[in-house]
């Protein structure tokens, strides 16, 4: 098992654990180097709320 799939399924887990409902999602930032608050927004543009 690759380091994404793995960091993901932990992730998840300790948000289940604490009973909190959120979507993970990885973003590999290492080519381009983006600000962390830019690829936030970018991706929070793309969320569909329920």
């Amino acid at each position: 098992m690759t380091v994404r799939p793995r960091f993901r399924r932990t992730l998840e887990q300790l948000l289940e654990s604490i009973r909190l409902n959120a979507q993970v999602k990885v973003i590999n930032n290492q080519l381009e180097q983006k600000p962390y608050y830019s690829i936030i927004r970018k991706n929070l543009m793309h969320r569909t709320w329920c």
